[in-house]
């Protein structure tokens, strides 16, 4: 699996329907998002139409008891946003949540397990599970080393003191920036509500992937911003998990 986030959240301005699903598609057959249809937005057989793309590529779907094992598939259920959520599932347990929060699931309601078809030719399909032992095809390139596997699951289940997430500044950080600025006669690059940047949560208050915290967040300049009990989310005024590191 390749973890692809979903580019268009259940409130876009815009009225389209989040593309969750699709998202979650394109980590499990690890094809670039745009390469996988909005399944949803294409009309009421999206169910159908995923099967079938699915299966064109290699892949048998079926559903399957939500207190049975899944060793590879998606999980859909409700989020903490309200609204039905479509997760990626390998080992039993969630392996990537396509939101940009991360957050995964209320509860998990249904399950599809992603099964692989052998091929008319006999070769692997592509997005082959990370389970399988079927040998790379090469023929034509050099082997590729394979990533040194990374210990821990991605992102956290909860929040981690000493971890590096990104923090969204929201319009009081940017002036409580200016004013702690000029007291101190630092100069720094310009900072807007909006503005992503790196930071190091340096308390957690509570337990749960929703635990709030306090971080310090590194500015464009010789100074860091303080903010405190900040909760995970995609707004201005919250942090969220980076990017994977390599080899997750």
């Amino acid at each position: 699996m390749r973890p692809v986030t979903q580019s268009i959240l259940h409130d876009d301005p815009e009225g389209r329907p989040g593309n969750c699903l699709q998202a979650a598609v394109a980590s499990l057959l690890e094809l670039p998002l745009q390469s996988v249809p909005h399944f949803v937005a294409e009309g009421p057989d999206w169910l159908e139409r995923m099967v079938a793309f699915c299966s064109a590529r290699g892949y048998q779907l079926q559903t399957q008891p939500v207190d049975q094992h899944c060793a590879y598939g998606m999980a859909w259920g409700p989020s903490e946003r309200g609204v039905r959520h479509a997760v990626c599932w390998a080992g039993g347990r969630m392996s990537h949540d396509p939101h940009p929060s991360r957050t995964g699931l209320l509860q998990v309601t249904e399950l599809i397990a992603f099964t692989r078809a052998p091929a008319a030719d006999g070769r692997t399909p592509a997005g082959d599970p990370p389970m399988s032992s079927s040998p790379k095809d090469t023929t034509d390139a050099a082997p590729e080393p394979e990533p040194e596997a990374w210990p821990f699951p991605w992102p956290p289940p909860v929040p981690q003191l000493g971890a590096r997430v990104h923090y969204r500044l929201d319009h009081a950080n940017v002036r409580a920036i200016h004013r702690q600025r000029v007291a101190a006669h630092v100069r720094g690059a310009a900072v807007r509500a909006g503005d992503v940047c790196p930071a190091v949560i340096v308390r957690v208050s509570g337990d749960g992937s929703d635990a709030p915290c306090n971080l310090q967040v590194a500015l464009d300049g010789p100074d860091t911003f303080w903010v405190q009990q900040v909760a995970s989310g995609t707004s201005d005024g919250t942090w969220a998990w980076p990017a994977r590191p390599a080899g997750v």
